[in-house]
């Protein structure tokens, strides 16, 4: 992964990139949470409106806003760094 960043301009090279354990307890739990209730939610619109394809946008959307959450590295998954 340093040889990723070392690749990178000087601007982005700034931007911190690791994730502490907390923080990768925390983005675990968010994204299967989400993906729980996505499933869930995609299931009882696909039963509702008897298409298959609604339950899986519904299960999608859920997997990318998951990915948009998790991915980065954003500050509340960087509170508690390791020493």
């Amino acid at each position: 992964m340093d040889g990723l960043i070392q690749m990178l301009p000087p601007s982005l090279r700034k931007f911190s990139t690791y994730i502490d354990f907390v923080g990768q307890r925390r983005a675990e739990r968010i994204f299967q949470v989400i993906l729980v209730l996505t499933a869930v939610i995609g299931y009882g619109i696909g039963y509702v409106t008897e298409q298959l394809s609604y339950a899986i946008y519904t299960l999608c959307c859920g997997f990318i806003m998951s990915f948009i959450l998790v991915v980065p590295p954003w500050p509340y998954l960087r509170r508690n760094p390791v020493h």
